[in-house]
Order: C-alpha cells, then sequence, then structure tokens
C-alpha cells in the first residue's frame, strides 16, 4: 500500500517497495519506551524530585524525556508512582 502511494506521487515503481520497506523499517514507529528516571549528575547523582514517576525514553517520540505525570502534587506524584510499582511501598 506504501509502495503503491509512492508510485502515485511520482516515484519510480521499481523502487517504491525498497523505499517503502525503508520507511517502515525505521526506529520512528516504534512505540515509547517508559523508564524510570536516572540519577542526575547535575545534583551529585542524587534521586531526581518525582523519583518513581516514569519517563519517556523513546529517543524518536515527541515525549522523550517528558514523566508520564505533569503538574501534580508531591502526594499525588508518590501515590502514582505505588500504583505503577515503580517505587516500592
Amino acid at each position: 500500500m506504501i509502495a503503491e502511494a509512492l508510485v502515485r506521487v511520482g516515484a519510480p515503481a521499481e523502487e517504491a517497495p525498497r523505499v517503502a520497506a525503508l520507511l517502515l523499517d525505521h526506529p520512528l514507529w516504534d512505540a515509547a519506551r517508559w523508564s524510570p528516571p536516572g540519577r542526575s549528575p547535575l545534583s551529585g547523582g542524587g534521586a531526581p524530585p518525582c523519583d518513581g514517576i516514569l519517563r519517556c525514553d523513546g529517543p524518536y517520540s515527541p515525549r522523550s524525556g517528558v514523566q508520564l505525570a505533569q503538574g501534580i502534587t508531591a502526594e499525588q506524584s508518590e501515590r502514582l508512582a505505588l500504583a505503577l510499582g515503580t517505587r516500592p511501598a
């Protein structure tokens, strides 16, 4: 289907399947990964302020570097981390 679309917009028919395969086999389409934030070298290796809240670490994701929850209180952050199992009880 992608190859057909490429041909319709002017790509050479003999190259369209190869180009379509290259476009589809790119890490851009991989699912975003959510991981606990690491220790910050800027704070001397201390724990991040919202320890336990997952952060997107997918390099091609528009959410890369963003925490799962934004604008919540410290108590809500703690409860969310406990509920997700990313912080021990």
